[in-house]
This record gives structure tokens, sequence and C-alpha cells, in this order.
């Protein structure tokens, strides 16, 4: 009968509930690192850009030898596109950055020399903002883990 149902729709409900709230802030969380590495990256091209007067006019965002797609320190709920950290994602690496800086620079081919040599079969499993962001010329780089 209807009475029957009831509880197992209400058990139903309640636990999509919470691995629904889970979920969000998970991606909550994600989106928080992002954020604090395009303004790691953003504060590295204004000192840059203060101490030498050289305007940073390119980037290039390549993943180092295995991408770290979720940061499971921080993410119960990382399957599929789910929580995907946007600079692990080709499509989404640099649109993510620009979204943050509110501004577009020239986008940068991996094959460029200089990346190739800073790359050398690196797999970092954190953000290390002194090794993996550099600095060259016009071009600001950024290793993704």
């Amino acid at each position: 009968s209807c009475w029957t149902a009831l509880p197992i729709s209400i058990i139903f409900i309640l636990v999509n509930s919470i691995v629904i709230n889970s979920i969000i802030s998970d991606q909550i969380t994600t989106n928080s690192i992002d954020k604090f590495i395009a303004n790691t990256i953003i504060s590295k091209i204004k000192n840059h850009e203060e101490s030498t007067g050289d305007e940073i006019k390119k980037i290039c965002i390549v993943s180092d030898k295995n991408p770290t797609y979720f940061d499971y320190n921080y993410i119960k709920y990382g399957d599929m596109d789910i929580n995907r950290r946007a600079f692990s994602i080709d499509w989404a690496k640099y649109d993510a950055f620009e979204y943050y800086y509110g501004k577009k620079l020239i986008r940068v081919k991996n094959s460029d020399n200089y990346i190739k040599e800073k790359l050398n079969d690196n797999d970092w499993k954190n953000f290390n903002p002194d090794k993996q962001i550099f600095i060259n010329n016009d071009t600001i780089y950024y290793i993704s883990y």
C-alpha cells in the first residue's frame, strides 16, 4: 500500500540529499583549489611585471607525466567529470585561468622547447609553485600536477 512505500521513499530522498550535498561540497573545494592555483599564477605575473617592467603576454599550461584529475586529499566524490580539477582538463585549463585573470593571454603550445626541458618526466602529487610555475621572457608556464 501507499503507507509502506512512504518510509522507503523518505529514506531514499534523505540519502540522495546527503550524497548530493557531499558532491556539491567537493565541487566547491575543487573550485577553491583551482582558484588558489590561478591566483598564485596571477601573483607571479604581477610580481614579475612590477619588478622588471616587462609585460607577460603569453601562457603555456601543460600537465606533468601523470596528471592528477582529482585532489583526493580533499575530494571524496571524484568520478568521470564530477569534480575534476580545471587545470588538468585540456579544454578547460586556459578558460579557467582567464576567468580568474580577467584577460586573455596568447596560448603557447606545449611543444615549446623551454617547457619540454622543465617537464623532464616530473610527476607531482601536489601544487608546488616554485617548481611548477616559470617565467621566460614574455611567457608564463604552468605545469599542472
